[in-house]
């Protein structure tokens, strides 16, 4: 690090308050911020083998252009990410709507004329669509109680992902919401049948009660 700063002194317009980052294998997010903070200093890195004997193995154009290509296709998982995992505000309502974000990124990537892009998008969607199936109606119960969204978007969304099984998963949808609705209506009946219950015995009591204060 003590030659990648001397070398970082000629770059005077390069912003040097930015710290470089370590990537974790199992975590996309750390990937696109080891990335995002190694481009800031590409031209730091293109020159510190002059100063610097033992950086021989350093990144071709080439590989520079991968890297950029891959931290844009990287960068909006980390901003949905972040967004979906905040703590100071509500974000049961923005999960349906971002994921379904992530997958039409997946969707288009899984095409992309970079071959490491391509099998980036292809292991991505494939951990996606194990716990996608599984939990998209739950999610889609809080997105479709948000006023500003309803089934009419959820519609839109299903039709984009698969034109062909968007009414059923919708109607799957109406249908556990249907389902949800009746037994939360048939619950709060009981409890009100049960209050009026214990006021007409609380009433009936007072009034054959004796009052025996002024006996």
């Amino acid at each position: 690090m003590i030659k990648f700063k001397q070398c970082l002194k000629k770059f005077s317009d390069i912003n040097s308050s930015s710290v470089l980052c370590l990537d974790v294998p199992t975590r996309w997010n750390s990937t696109f911020l080891m990335l995002q903070s190694a481009l800031k200093y590409q031209r730091v890195f293109g020159s510190l083998h002059l100063v610097d004997e033992n950086y021989k193995y350093f990144p071709s154009d080439e590989e520079w252009e991968r890297a950029t290509k891959i931290c844009k296709f990287l960068q909006p998982f980390y901003e949905i990410t972040t967004l979906i995992s905040g703590t100071s505000y509500p974000t049961s309502n923005l999960y349906f709507l971002q994921v379904w974000k992530i997958q039409c990124l997946l969707m288009g990537s899984v095409t992309d004329e970079d071959k490491v892009v391509r099998d980036m998008a292809g292991l991505m969607i494939e951990k996606f669509e194990k716990y996608w199936d599984e939990y998209s109606v739950v999610l889609a119960f809080d997105a479709i109680l948000d006023p500003r969204m309803k089934l009419e978007t959820l519609g839109y969304c299903y039709e984009r992902i698969d034109s062909l099984t968007w009414e059923i998963k919708l109607e799957k949808v109406k249908e556990k919401v249907y389902m949800l609705f009746s037994h939360y209506f048939s619950y709060g009946s009981k409890l009100n049948a049960q209050n009026l219950k214990r006021k007409d015995v609380s009433s009936s009591s007072l009034i054959n009660s004796k009052p025996s204060l002024f006996m």
